[in-house]
């Protein structure tokens, strides 16, 4: 993916190894579920300090998955990547301090749904964000939701459908 205003993606890698994962408590979680089948997780992870928060998912073949990682306060970052087929339905939920992003999804029907700071809980907050949704072939729905200064990026190649509710008049990049 070119690099380009409000471009986030930043090259996986797993999101970089989580951005160099150094880690000292106050959350952290790494999944990594190979040939799954029927996979649901779900983290929710609460912090009021300063440091951590991190996580990730990943699920490789799958059939009928689904992650959602929400992330309460703090440094944040997420990062779901499902890949090769089926039903892949994502969702991020970052409220306070750092946020990030990320889902990337393969194959089959992916829906994925990523929102940061929402209004009614972070109404006077400007926090930094940045966002990504990257999904490949099949039918592709994306819905971002964003009060905060976040760059985005969103990049689909199938049945593409997307929403995005901006209330920060932020600069937003999309390719179908």
């Amino acid at each position: 993916m070119s690099e380009q205003f409000g471009d986030f993606y930043s090259g996986s890698l797993e999101y970089q190894d989580l951005l160099q994962r150094e880690f000292e408590g106050n959350n952290f979680v790494e999944l990594d579920i190979t040939d799954s089948s029927k996979s649901e997780i779900s983290i929710t992870q609460i912090n009021s300090g300063l440091g951590p928060n991190k996580s990730k998912v990943i699920q490789r073949r799958v059939y009928s998955s689904s992650a959602s990682i929400d992330q309460y306060g703090s440094n944040n970052i997420a990062l779901i990547e499902q890949k090769n087929g089926q039903y892949n339905n994502a969702s991020i939920r970052q409220n306070g301090t750092g946020y990030k992003g990320i889902i990337i999804q393969d194959g089959s029907f992916n829906e994925a749904q990523l929102t940061q700071c929402d209004l009614s809980e972070c109404a006077k907050e400007n926090h930094g964000g940045e966002v990504s949704i990257l999904q490949q072939n099949d039918h592709n729905v994306a819905i971002i939701i964003d009060n905060t200064s976040s760059s985005y990026g969103v990049q689909q190649n199938g049945g593409d459908s997307i929403f995005i509710n901006n209330n920060m008049n932020r600069g937003i990049y999309v390719k179908q």
